[in-house]
C-alpha cells in the first residue's frame, strides 16, 4: 500500500527589528548635519553682527538725547574744548544728563577693555588707566569710566585761547548748515579726536598712529567694527552706518575740505590706502 509522504515547509524566522543606524546610515546624517551647519552658520554670524550694529545704534541715540539736552540747556552750544583741569572729557560733562553712563558707553562689538587684551577695533578705552588716552585729567574720571565711543572735538565750544586749534574751525552750536553730515558721536578707539582732510588711515587693522595731530585723529574713528563701516551720530541726530574711507568725506569742522586726499573726488585710488583697506567701498 502506497503512502503518501507529507511534506511540511516550515517558514524561515523573521529578522529581528533593527534597532541601531548602519555606519552607512549614521555617517549620511552627520554629512547632511554638516552641510546644513556650513549653509547657516553665515546667515546666523550676519545676523548676530547686524543685532548688535542695531544695539550700537540704539546706545548712540541715547547720547544724541543726551547732547541735545546739553545744547539745549546752555543757549544751543555744546561743551568748551578744555575745562581748568585739562582736555575735555565728554562723559564726566554728561554725567548729568544720563542716569548711568556706563550701561550705553559701549557698542556690543567692544567686549574687552584694551588694558585686559582687547583688540583696538574690537576693545574699550578706559580713562587713566591705559596710553590711548593718557591726556583725561585724574579728576575727572570715576570709578568704572570706560567706553568705545568717541567725540569729534570740533562740535565743542571753545572759550579764547583755550586751544591751539584755529577757533573758526569749530562748529560750537547744533544749528549749522547740512548738520547730517557732521559727524558728532561714533565709534572710537579713544575718547574722540579732531580729524583733518590730511590724515592717513591706519597702516594695519587696530593701528593708532604715534606722534603729532596731523596723523592722529582719524585713524581713532578708522575702527572696523561693523563690516568696513562704524554707527555714526549726525549733528541732525540722525544714526547711520558710514564706511570706512566715506569717513574722510564727512564735514568734520566748518573748513574741512570734504574732497580732500583721501576722497575719490581728491584723486585718490584703492591702491592708495593699506593692503586692509583696499576691498572697502570706495567713497
Amino acid at each position: 500500500m502506497r503512502h503518501n509522504a507529507v511534506f511540511q515547509i516550515t517558514p524561515a524566522p523573521r529578522c529581528a527589528r533593527r534597532s541601531a543606524f548602519t555606519l552607512v546610515e549614521l555617517l549620511v546624517v552627520i554629512a547632511i548635519i554638516a552641510l546644513l551647519v556650513a549653509i547657516l552658520l553665515p546667515s546666523l554670524q550676519k545676523a548676530r553682527r547686524q543685532a548688535k550694529s542695531v544695539a550700537c545704534q540704539s546706545n548712540l541715540h541715547q547720547w544724541g538725547l543726551v547732547l541735545s539736552m546739553y545744547a539745549g540747556n546752555n543757549e544751543g552750544h555744546f561743551m568748551a574744548s578744555r575745562t581748568t583741569t585739562g582736555w575735555l572729557y565728554w562723559m564726566d560733562v554728561l554725567r548729568a544728563y544720563h542716569a548711568d553712563v556706563h550701561k550705553v558707553c559701549c557698542c556690543p562689538t567692544a567686549t574687552r577693555l584694551y588694558t585686559e587684551g582687547g583688540f583696538i577695533p574690537f576693545g574699550a578705552w578706559c580713562a587713566n588707566a591705559d596710553s590711548v588716552i593718557p591726556y583725561v585729567a585724574t579728576v575727572l574720571v570715576k570709578p568704572g569710566d570706560y567706553g568705545s565711543y568717541g567725540m569729534n572735538h570740533w562740535i565743542c565750544n571753545p572759550r579764547e585761547g583755550e586751544v591751539k586749534r584755529p577757533p573758526e574751525y569749530f562748529w560750537r552750536a547744533a544749528d549749522v548748515r547740512q548738520p547730517m553730515a557732521v559727524p558728532v558721536f561714533l565709534d572710537c578707539a579713544t575718547i574722540g579726536g579732531d580729524p583733518i582732510e590730511i590724515n592717513p588711515p591706519p597702516e594695519y587693522e587696530g593701528h593708532l598712529h604715534p606722534g603729532s595731530y596731523d596723523v592722529t585723529c582719524m585713524g581713532r574713528f578708522c575702527v572696523n567694527r561693523h563690516d568696513a563701516s562704524v554707527n555714526v551720530l549726525f549733528m541732525d541726530w540722525s544714526i547711520r552706518k558710514a564706511g570706512l574711507k566715506e569717513l574722510w568725506t564727512l564735514k568734520w569742522h566748518r573748513e574741512y575740505n570734504t574732497k580732500g586726499p583721501w576722497t575719490k573726488a581728491g584723486g585718490a585710488k584703492p591702491e592708495n590706502w593699506p593692503p586692509w583697506m583696499r576691498r572697502f567701498k570706495n567713497h
